[in-house]
C-alpha cells in the first residue's frame, strides 16, 4: 500500500513515521500490528497515512479497465476503501479486508451505503472459508511492506484465496535481484512475483513498467495470475 499520496516534505515525514512504526513492530516480532497504530494515530489527527489518497489507485483502475464484473472479489489491505469501492462498481460482489480495525471502521463510515463487505482480517491468517472463494483477488502494495517469513506466508495465503478459474492481480514495486531493497516498502524481485506459480497459479502476464509519481519514476510490476479451473484439472487428472 505504499507509496502514494501528495508529494513534498509532509509526505516524506509521513513515510518516515510509517517506516519507524514498521521497524519497531517487526523488531518485536509483530509483522502487521503497526498498521493499526498508524491508522489510530491518523484517526486522532496525530499522523497521516501516506498512501491514503481518498481515491482509487490509478494503476488499479487502468489494470481493471477491460474487466467486466461478475462473481466474488476480495481486496487485500483495503485501507480506507477506495480501491474496494471501485472493484465493486465493476459488478463484483466484493469483500475488502484490512488488519487495522480503525481502517475498517473508517471505510464503513466513508461509504455507509456501500455494497462492499468490510471486515478486519490478517492476510497472514485469513478465515478458512475464504480459501478458493474469490473469482478476482486484488493485491496492491501490501506484499511489499512485509519481509522475511511473513512475506513468504503472505504470497501463499494470497494465492489460496483465488477460486478455481479465478484471477489474481498484483501491483507492486519492482527491483532486480542484485538491487539494494532500500527502505520499506521493499520492492519485489521477479523471482518473488513469479513465486505464485509455486502455489498452483499460472502466470498470465508480468509487466515491468515505470510509474511517474511525485517523487519521480518508480519501477513497478503489474502481474496477472490465474488458478486452474476445476473441470480442466479433473480432465487432466481424473483420479
Amino acid at each position: 500500500m505504499i507509496p502514494c499520496g501528495s508529494g513534498g516534505p509532509h509526505l516524506d515525514a509521513n513515510r518516515a513515521f510509517a517506516r519507524q512504526l514498521a521497524a519497531e513492530a517487526i523488531a518485536n516480532g509483530d509483522d502487521t500490528g503497526w498498521f493499526e497504530t498508524l491508522y489510530a494515530a491518523a484517526e486522532q489527527g496525530a499522523a497521516t497515512v501516506p498512501w491514503a489518497d481518498l481515491a482509487p489507485n490509478p494503476r488499479l483502475v487502468w489494470a481493471l479497465s477491460d474487466i467486466s464484473g461478475g462473481g466474488r472479489a476480495v481486496v487485500i489491505g483495503c485501507g480506507l476503501g477506495d480501491d474496494a469501492e471501485h472493484v465493486a462498481s465493476l459488478g463484483f460482489t466484493t469483500v475488502a479486508f484490512d488488519v487495522s480495525l480503525t481502517a475498517i471502521a473508517a471505510a464503513r463510515r466513508r461509504f455507509p451505503r456501500s455494497a462492499v463487505k468490510y471486515v478486519s482480517a490478517d492476510l497472514l491468517s485469513p478465515p478458512h472459508s475464504w480459501a478458493g472463494a474469490f473469482d478476482l483477488v486484488v493485491e496492491v502494495y501490501t506484499l511489499q511492506v512485509l519481509t522475511g517469513a511473513a512475506r513468504r506466508t503472505a504470497f501463499a495465503r494470497t494465492a489460496q484465496l483465488v477460486a478455481p478459474g479465478g484471477r489474481l492481480l498484483v501491483i507492486a514495486g519492482a527491483r532486480d535481484e542484485h538491487d539494494d531493497p532500500g527502505q520499506m516498502p521493499w520492492p519485489l524481485t521477479r523471482a518473488e512475483i513469479e513465486s505464485f506459480r509455486r502455489y498452483g497459479l499460472s502466470e498470465h502476464s508480468v509487466v515491468d513498467f515505470l510509474d511517474d509519481e511525485d517523487q519521480g519514476l518508480v519501477r513497478r510490476w503489474r502481474a496477472w495470475f490465474t488458478a486452474p479451473d476445476t473441470a480442466d484439472h479433473a480432465e487432466a487428472d481424473p483420479a
